[in-house]
């Protein structure tokens, strides 16, 4: 049985002491940088690299908008449930408040830990400076991150079902949760899911309450699926809400 290694998550904005300084001091075994290259990138990125390979660091980078909150949460939880046996932590302090927000929010659905980086000083504030905006290591604190429950399996399943085929009826769904609705690239359980099979349900009236119980009521709550009136059919789409979700914790029915 291989050790577990510390796995640090850090958003790459206009830092480098807060990630290179923070993973030495925490003794990090491995850095994945979130990294948003629609920009310019700072010559000091590349100091970034090299530092933490001059440190015996390992690091890697992922793609990641760390301006939307919802891309910060699906990566990092992603990166968490990658590694079930190692220490996550999540670096909140190194990219934009809307990472922070995210990172938070990604160990509160998972077990990572989050830390905050306090810096000796600041340097320039001016967001176009290609120098980083602070220097130096004062403290580092872990943070509180009071575990969450991030929405149900099945839910995403329906979320994704619906974001491929939608908008879909009823019958739709309730076939999909017999397991006999089309595949989703992703895989879907192929045995149905938990608001069918772990239920009786002999008429169709039954079928549709234990649609609209354990499915439809708690996702129209959350603001997640909008219904449409189309004759005397209904079809059900997702909301902005609802797309955010499934793109935040899609991870959970990804293979």
């Amino acid at each position: 049985m291989q050790p577990s290694e510390r796995i640090h998550v850090a958003p790459l904005g206009f830092e480098h002491d807060r990630v290179v300084e923070a993973a030495k001091q925490l003794k990090a075994d491995c850095v994945i940088l979130l990294e948003w290259g629609q920009s310019e990138r700072p010559d000091f990125f590349e100091d970034v690299y090299t530092d933490l390979e001059a440190a015996g660091i390992e690091h890697d980078t992922r793609s990641c908008n760390i301006f939307k909150m919802y891309d910060v949460v699906r990566v990092t939880a992603s990166i968490a449930r990658q590694h079930p046996d190692d220490d996550v932590y999540v670096n909140i302090s190194t990219g934009s408040k809307i990472s922070a927000i995210g990172g938070m929010i990604a160990c509160m659905v998972s077990d990572a830990i989050p830390y905050y980086v306090e810096p000796e000083h600041y340097g320039n504030s001016d967001s176009s400076s290609i120098e980083p905006v602070s220097y130096g290591v004062k403290d580092i604190q872990e943070l509180p991150a009071y575990p969450i429950d991030g929405p149900e399996e099945q839910h995403i399943y329906v979320l994704e079902y619906i974001y491929r085929h939608g908008p879909v009826s009823k019958i739709d769904l309730i076939r999909f949760g017999q397991g006999e609705g089309e595949e989703i690239p992703s895989g879907s359980p192929p045995d149905g899911l938990p608001f069918i099979t772990d239920f009786q349900a002999d008429s169709k009236k039954g079928r549709y309450n234990l649609l609209e119980n354990h499915i439809l009521k708690p996702l129209r709550e959350k603001g997640f699926v909008e219904f449409r009136k189309v004759g005397r059919r209904t079809d059900i789409d997702l909301t902005d809400d609802g797309e955010n979700t499934l793109s935040a914790f899609r991870h959970l029915i990804e293979s």
